[in-house]
């Protein structure tokens, strides 16, 4: 900020000094060595801007050449002002760029409650998984802290609703949160027969309101469509309500 303001400053003062030489017709050196000031001042303040370590770094800079042109003017005997102003010029930059990078505020990670760290620390506690075959599934994982999904696949050997397998095995132990996946019994998958019964149980139960004897009758009778009496049966029993 007091870079930008030094800028501003001279910025006026050399439009001032320009305007007024013109009107006197006088040499306009004073406004054009104010003005390139202050252009050095604006590109110190951009500098300042993009990064305070390249800032620093451009002070440090200055500083060792005003030194180093120092030395060079006393032993050729040569006026020392340029170097002088060199040096106090690194020595203010350095000085200031190091003032910008104390003052700034420096990212802290943010505090960990006491809960999360006793949680952090705390060991995951493991539960053994229960044979769910006899049990209800839902309950005993409510009671141990996991999560149960059901699924449902067609099965030849267990019957509709009945337990086919659960993942992870019985016996395995299973961090507190997880997921129990219970696979449960469709009945056996349906043939391609017992489909095309189903359709016609539908259809006639649709479109002819028969009831569900009657429809059994027409599916297994030997004038009718000939179904078997099992594919029959599937379909009376999959009708919708």
């Amino acid at each position: 900020m007091i870079l930008f303001l030094l800028f501003l400053v001279l910025l006026v003062l050399g439009i001032v000094y320009f305007i007024k030489s013109k009107k006197n017709n006088e040499p306009n050196d004073k406004a054009k060595k104010t003005l390139m000031a202050s252009l050095v001042f604006f590109v110190l303040f951009v500098i300042r801007c993009v990064s305070v370590d390249a800032f620093m770094m451009l002070g440090f800079i200055s500083f060792v050449l005003g030194i180093g042109y120092f030395v060079y003017c006393l032993f050729k005997k040569q006026p020392k002002k340029k170097a002088i102003c060199m040096i106090l010029a690194g020595f203010f930059i350095f000085g200031y760029a190091g003032c910008i990078s104390d003052s700034e505020p420096t990212e802290s990670s943010p505090e960990v409650s006491t809960t999360e760290k006793v949680e952090k620390t705390k060991k995951v506690e493991k539960v053994e998984v229960a044979d769910l075959r006899n049990t209800d599934a839902q309950a005993w994982c409510d009671q141990n802290g996991f999560k149960l999904s059901k699924e449902e696949d067609f099965s030849d050997n267990v019957a509709e609703g009945g337990f086919i397998s659960q993942s992870p095995a019985a016996g395995t132990k299973l961090e507190k949160g997880s997921t129990v996946t219970v696979h449960y019994s469709k009945g056996k998958e349906p043939t391609m027969e017992d489909k095309n019964a189903l359709a016609k149980a539908e259809s006639y139960s649709s479109m002819m309101h028969m009831s569900r004897s009657a429809i059994y009758d027409q599916l297994t009778s030997s004038y009718g469509e000939k179904f078997t009496a099992e594919e029959a049966q599937y379909a009376v029993d999959n009708l919708p309500q």
